[in-house]
Formats: C-alpha cells, sequence, structure tokens
C-alpha cells in the first residue's frame, strides 16, 4: 500500500513533535495509531517515539511496521528487536517473517516463530508449518497447521488443505477448504475455486469463483476466466479477464492472450498481450508467445522467444522448445 505524503514545514513538525511530547505515553500511543488510520505515518511516528520514549516501550511494534512499510527494514528490525525485548506478542511473528526474507538467519527464525506459538499466537503455528513446508518436512508442517486450527485459526484450514491436496488427499483437503469458507476466511472461496478447476470440476467452481469476486477476491478472476474458457463460454471468458485487468490484475494477462490466440484473426491482439504480460514481469509469456509464432510459420521469432524463457528459467519453455525442434 502506497501512502501520500503530506509536506509540511519545519516549523509545522516542530510544533508536532512539542505537542506529542506534551502528551502521556498512552495518549501519545493513541494518537498515533489514529494517525496511521489516516494514512499520516510520519506523524504518527513522532507521536509513537513520544510514547516510546515517555516509557512505552512496547510502541515499538508501532514504529516497526510503520519502517516496514516505509521500506526501511534495517530500522524496522532495530524496532521489532525492542518490541520482543518487550514482550510484544505480535512482534515475534513480524520480526521472525521480515529476517526470513532478508536474511539467511534461518534457526532464529525458527526460535521467533516457536516463541510465538510458546506464547500462544497461532499465527507463530501457522508460519513456523510454513517455514517446515519449505524444508520439505510436510508431516511436521501438516501438524501445526492442524494446532493452529485446534487453537481457534480459521485460515489455517487452508494451509492444511493445500498441504493435503498436494499429497494427493484431495477429499480431505476439500473439507477443510469448504471449513474456510464457512468461516468467511478472506481469499477462501478463490481457493476452493482454484482446487476444484485443478480438478476439472469447473461447473461446481464457477457460483465459488463468482461469489469471490462479489466478497472483493480479485484474484478470482484469473480462476473464473479459466473455468469459463474450460467449459466453453469463451466471450464471457474474456470478459471475465478484461474485467480483472481493470481491477489491476496483471496475473489474467497471459490466460487473456492464449484465449485470443487460438482465435483466427486475433493473433495479433495476442501478441500484444503476450508482451504486455512480460513488460509486467510474468516471463512465463514469452513460451505461450513462441508457441503461438510457431504456430503462425514465424519461426525465427519463435525461436528467439523460447530462448528468453530458457534464460528467465521457464523449464516449460526449454520442453517445449526441444519438442519443437524434433518435429522441425
Amino acid at each position: 500500500m502506497t501512502i501520500p505524503h503530506d509536506p509540511r514545514s519545519d516549523d509545522d513538525s516542530t510544533d508536532a513533535a512539542e505537542t506529542a511530547t506534551a502528551l502521556d505515553p498512552e495518549s501519545s500511543n493513541s494518537r498515533g495509531l489514529e494517525l496511521v488510520s489516516r494514512g499520516d505515518l510520519d506523524e504518527a511516528k513522532r507521536y509513537f517515539i513520544a510514547a516510546r520514549d515517555g516509557g512505552l516501550r512496547e510502541v515499538s511494534f508501532n514504529l516497526g511496521r510503520i519502517a516496514e512499510e516505509q521500506e526501511d527494514y534495517e530500522q524496522a528490525v532495530e524496532h521489532y528487536e525492542d518490541a520482543v525485548a518487550a514482550g510484544v506478542l505480535d512482534s515475534y511473528v513480524a520480526l521472525g517473517n521480515l529476517l526470513a526474507e532478508r536474511s539467511n538467519d534461518r534457526a532464529r527464525v525458527e526460535r521467533l516463530f516457536k516463541e510465538a506459538a510458546r506464547r500462544g499466537d497461532s499465527d507463530g503455528l501457522v508460519n513456523l508449518g510454513l517455514l517446515y513446508l519449505e524444508d520439505g518436512d510436510e508431516l511436521r508442517a501438516e501438524e501445526l497447521f492442524q494446532s493452529a486450527i485446534d487453537a481457534g485459526d480459521a485460515a489455517a484450514h487452508m494451509n492444511l488443505g493445500e498441504v493435503l491436496a498436494g499429497n494427493g488427499r484431495y477429499a480431505k483437503a476439500e473439507e477443510y477448504f469448504r471449513t474456510a469458507v464457512e468461516h468467511d476466511v478472506s481469499g477462501a472461496h478463490a481457493v476452493l475455486g482454484a482446487f476444484l478447476n485443478e480438478r476439472e470440476r469447473f461447473k461446481e467452481a464457477l457460483p465459488v469463483l463468482r461469489r469471490a469476486i462479489q466478497s472483493g477476491e480479485d484474484e478470482a478472476y484469473v480462476f473464473l476466466g479459466f473455468a469459463l474458457s474450460s467449459l466453453g463460454h469463451q466471450g464471457e471468458a474474456e470478459s471475465t479477464y478484461r474485467e480483472g485487468l481493470e481491477k489491476g490484475r496483471s496475473d489474467v494477462l497471459v490466460d487473456l492472450a492464449n484465449l485470443l490466440s487460438e482465435q483466427p484473426g486475433r493473433e495479433t491482439e495476442a501478441e500484444a498481450i503476450y508482451r504486455r504480460a512480460v513488460e509486467v514481469g510474468d516471463t512465463t509469456a514469452h513460451n505461450n508467445l513462441a508457441l503461438m509464432l510457431a504456430r503462425l510459420g514465424r519461426a525465427a521469432e519463435a525461436i528467439h522467444e523460447f530462448e528468453l524463457g530458457i534464460g528467465s528459467g521457464d523449464d516449460l519453455a526449454e520442453s517445449n522448445y526441444r519438442e519443437w525442434l524434433l518435429e522441425e
């Protein structure tokens, strides 16, 4: 989220600092939280600093959140460290997540998540499970996700469902996804719809994905478009993808281009959209564009796109390139 900056004069800043220090620590913290809700992070930071300097150490967590939002990660770590020292529960997971992204200290990340879990934070259980999942330890991850569910974390149903689906236990996975939907977990409709797509249960997926979009789960556009296309509703699929684009979902670009590339006379449109996908960072578009160019007899251009895809680390592009060369 980008927060617009409201420029202030030096005099205004000095007056604000004086106002912040004039309040007691609790009042300064409350004022800071109010300013955060209004998007005025710089002003909120002054009040949080005044609260911290007045002895309210736990406010360091709020300072860490602001520093992270402003992409000052070194400062964020320092603030979260202070919050951990003050025993702020949420700070263990916040610091663990930041270190997981910005450092190689996996052992410390694990300790932070374990301590969060020990102190009763179900996010610690979930994040620890995700850490083990990255290591390939699915059994421990499954146990931790179940522990989070038992602790009342409804969102962990989705985590456990993903593990079960990955292991081929589809019926059980579906139960957990549907339970997440019943608990109105954010993103649950989209996850369930995507799961049904993967099982080629497109008709069942449609109402789930439409409900996802109605609920503001914009990630569902790509899944709904795919389900519609798979059922032969090409026009509605195209409209869905384009609506997703209007909502800023660039992940629909390749699927939209794929849809257009299969319609005679619309290859130029498809090519432009593939290239737009590449511009926004979706390098898988090189492979899809190459396949279309090869089909159109534009061999030299197809080879170039295959090579770009391979250079970006796309194994599918390499496989398709080899297969195409054999056919040639």
